[in-house]
C-alpha cells in the first residue's frame, strides 16, 4: 500500500491551525515558509544522486515568551514552537518524500524597529517514504528506517511589511537519521534557502515583556556532572544484530552565568558490536585484547545552554585509547536534550535524564539514553 505523506501534512496543517486558536492570553505567531534546494554529498559512500533540487513548504506555530519565567528574560525572550515541515527529496524512486513535526526554539542576534536577525533550533521525528532495500532500492545508503530523527538549523531575517505581516528568508540546514538504529544509516542533510511569512495576530509591539532583573539571580559557579548512558547500534550488516554501547562520564561544571554552563571531563564507552565483530574476524587473541579493542577512553568540552528545566546539550571530544579499534572517527560530537528535575539536598543536586545522538563527520554513530546528577 502506498502512503502519501502529503494527506498527513494537511492533517498536520488542521491541527497546528487548531492549536493555536485555543489560546489567546499567550502572544502567538503563525509562519509559513517555502524551501527550495539540494542534499549535500557528505560522504563518498554516498551513491544516490545529489545534482538534484529539493522542495518543500512548512507551518509553524510559536510563543512569544514574555518573561514570566527568568530564564526567558535571561534568553531574551526567545519564542517556542511546533513546527509540521514537508520536503520532498528530489528522487522519489529512492529518497522519496519526507514529512515532520518538530518543536523549536528561536533566538535573535539583531533586533530593529522593522529587522530582526534571528537563529532557530528544530529536533523532532520524521516519516521518510523511502528506506534502503538491497533488491528494490539498493541506492538509498542514506536512511535505513521509516521513522527518523528531524533536525532543521536556521538562520533567518525577518522584515516588516504591516504591524501583523513581516516577510522571512534565510538559510537552512535539514537533517534526517535514525543514528544507525538500522544500517545503512548516512543520513540526508539537505541546504535549502527559504522564503515565507509571518503573522501575528497581536502585533509584538503591544505586548508587555516583565522585566524583574533575572540576570543578577544567585547560583554557584562550580560544580560537577555524573553520567550514565546506554545506546543501540547496528553492527556491520543491514538487517543485523543490534548490540548495546555502554557509557559513563564524570565532568567538571563552570557556569559563567545561569543559562550556559560550561563542562571539561572524560568519558568511558564500552561497544559490545566492537567486542563480538572484532573476535568474528579474528581481530583479537584473546577476550581480554577484545575488550580492551572494544573500549574508548574519552577526553572532552560540553556546552550547555539552560531553559528553565530543559538543557540544550553540544559535546566535541577526542577519543584517547591506543588499543580502540573498529572507530569511525578519533573526534566526535554529541548532541543532547537534558530535562531536569528540581534541585534537591545539600550540596544541591539536581537529577536529569537525556536523549543524545553521537556522530562523526556529521554522520551519526548511534542515539543514546543516560541518567545523571549535576551538583
Amino acid at each position: 500500500m502506498c502512503i502519501d505523506p502529503r494527506k498527513y501534512f494537511y492533517l498536520g496543517i488542521l491541527i497546528l491551525f487548531s492549536f493555536s486558536a485555543f489560546s489567546q492570553k499567550v502572544p502567538i505567531l503563525i509562519e509559513s515558509s517555502t524551501y527550495i534546494g539540494t542534499p549535500i554529498r557528505h560522504s563518498s559512500k554516498i551513491i544516490y544522486n545529489t545534482n538534484v533540487f529539493s522542495w518543500g513548504q512548512d507551518l509553524d506555530v510559536k510563543f512569544q515568551t514574555i518573561g514570566k519565567k527568568k530564564w526567558q528574560e535571561q534568553h531574551h525572550f526567545p519564542r517556542l514552537g511546533i513546527q509540521l515541515n514537508y520536503l520532498n527529496l528530489g528522487q522519489p524512486d529512492t529518497l522519496g518524500t519526507a514529512i515532520g513535526i518538530l518543536p523549536n526554539i528561536s533566538f535573535h542576534f539583531i533586533k530593529k524597529q522593522r529587522w530582526d536577525f534571528r537563529f532557530q533550533f528544530s529536533y523532532g521525528l520524521a516519516y521518510v517514504s523511502k528506506r534502503f532495500d538491497a533488491v528494490s532500492n539498493p541506492l538509498n545508503t542514506a536512511i535505513s528506517s521509516i521513522v527518523n530523527s528531524n533536525v532543521i538549523l536556521k538562520l533567518e531575517n525577518q522584515f516588516q511589511l504591516h504591524p501583523r505581516f513581516w516577510l522571512k528568508s534565510g538559510l537552512n540546514l535539514i537533517h534526517f537519521s535514525n543514528g544507525s538504529n538500522r544500517i545503512p544509516n548516512l543520513g540526508i542533510n539537505v541546504v535549502a534557502f527559504n522564503l515565507g511569512l509571518s503573522y501575528r495576530p497581536k502585533p509584538l509591539a503591544e505586548i508587555n515583556l516583565i522585566s524583574d532583573g533575572a540576570q543578577k539571580f544567585k547560583y554557584n559557579k562550580w560544580g560537577g556532572d555524573l553520567q550514565l548512558g546506554l545506546g543501540f547500534r547496528e553492527r556491520e550488516e543491514a538487517r543485523g544484530p543490534i548490540y548495546p554501547i555502554y557509557s559513563t562520564s564524570a565532568a567538571v561544571v563552570f557556569r559563567p552565568n545561569t543559562t550556559n554552563h560550561m563542562r571539561v571531563g572524560f568519558e568511558y564507552e564500552y561497544n559490545r558490536g566492537a567486542f563480538v565483530f572484532g573476535k568474528q574476524i579474528w581481530l583479537f587473541d584473546s577476550d581480554e585484547e577484545a575488550r580492551a579493542g572494544a573500549t574508548r577512553l574519552n577526553i572532552f568540552y560540553a556546552h550547555e545552554f539552560r531553559f528553565g528545566p530543559l538543557g540544550l546539550y553540544l559535546l566535541m571530544g577526542t577519543n584517547v585509547s591506543r588499543k580502540s579499534v573498529l572507530l569511525n572517527s578519533n573526534i566526535y560530537n554529541k548532541y543532547s536534550v537534558r530535562y531536569y528535575l528540581p534541585t534537591i539536598g545539600n550540596p544541591k543536586t539536581s537529577f536529569y535524564c537525556s536523549i543524545n545522538l553521537k556522530s562523526n563527520n556529521i554522520i551519526a554513530e548511534y542515539y543514546s539514553f543516560s541518567a545523571g546528577a549535576v551538583f
